[in-house]
């Protein structure tokens, strides 16, 4: 736990006292420092076995205050990281009106499934923020795909990024807008697959939510 906390939180120094606690939230107060100072060791140990007693991590740097910070080497990858780093050069690509770029970097983080971040630790609390977060990114991410393919009259990518924002958010009313928006246009297809369209009309005519034709859901 204190390894996936260091790695959530990389480069921010975080005081002792807060690592106790979200580490060790049930234990008393001395009880809890000993096993942190243990596990802390542990961890020194796991990532460099080489590491002389009093020898000072590469990884794991602490202040004289009782500050903790944790640097990543340049061969570290972790799932989360990666989604930071594709989400931060779409909006950047995005800001600067480079649309094709952006939306190249959105479809990248729309690949990573959000749901299953963390998913170890489901009923975890601490993680809870963590979750919020990448799942905000993944939504805008989302989000500007719609309206991009959207604009350009894309509708076999527009619907696809639909039904992706929709399983996350069911009630999303761009997704949903947008998608029926797709439908009645193919509809008016001459193509016999076309017009058969994605979406499976209920009894009351609204068309409910589904993969595109061919595709797994």
């Amino acid at each position: 736990m204190l390894l996936k906390l260091f790695l959530l939180s990389r480069g921010r120094p975080m005081a002792m006292d807060e690592l106790i606690e979200l580490c060790f939230p049930a234990t008393p107060r001395d009880k809890a420092a000993r096993n942190f100072h243990v596990t802390m060791h542990s961890l020194r140990r796991m990532l460099e076995p080489d590491l002389g007693p009093r020898a000072e991590s590469s990884f794991v740097r602490r202040t004289d205050a009782n500050f903790y910070r944790f640097e990543t080497g340049a061969t570290w990858w972790t799932d989360t990281s990666e989604v930071e780093r594709l989400f931060k050069r779409a909006r950047a690509d995005d800001k600067r009106g480079d649309t094709c770029r952006a939306s190249f970097y959105y479809s990248r983080v729309s690949a990573y499934a959000v749901r299953r971040f963390l998913e170890d630790d489901p009923y975890n609390p601490w993680l809870q923020p963590y979750r919020r977060r990448y799942e905000g990114m993944y939504t805008e991410a989302l989000t500007r795909l719609i309206r991009l393919h959207s604009a350009c009259r894309e509708l076999d990518e527009t619907f696809e990024y639909c039904h992706q924002l929709l399983r996350l958010d069911p009630t999303n009313g761009l997704a949903a807008t947008a998608m029926n928006d797709a439908r009645r246009e193919l509809s008016g297809s001459t193509d016999p697959q076309l017009r058969a369209g994605p979406g499976v009309a209920s009894g009351d005519g609204q068309f409910l939510v589904s993969p595109w034709p061919g595709r797994a859901p």
